[in-house]
């Protein structure tokens, strides 16, 4: 049975402030290192990938932070850094003429 998700505060949309909050967060929940704790951040249907592998669902994730951290020797804590918003910019389509030299 799927576990109702409930959701976080702070809530979109997001001013600098709420964005700030919402990362300060995820890390104390993360340098927790309690991977139930950390899974509930989530959805119920995220998808990670690390690696090789791609952990499905809360259970998964749960586990494979299990798996993780019992490994770790050391404690990492974990600190996000906000960068500024960019919009993304595209590379300009290329002419079909010029690319006769990547083409021969």
């Amino acid at each position: 049975m799927p576990t109702p998700t409930v959701p976080r505060r702070p809530l979109p949309p997001f001013t600098r402030e709420t964005v700030v909050q919402k990362v300060r967060l995820a890390e104390d929940a993360w340098n927790t290192r309690d991977p139930q704790r950390v899974a509930l951040a989530y959805t119920a249907d995220t998808i990670w990938r690390i690696r090789a592998e791609f952990p499905v669902g809360r259970e998964q994730v749960q586990a494979f932070l299990e798996r993780k951290w019992a490994r770790e020797l050391t404690d990492p804590r974990i600190r996000v850094a906000l960068a500024p918003a960019r919009r993304a910019v595209w590379p300009a389509p290329v002419p079909i003429s010029s690319t006769k030299e990547f083409n021969s």
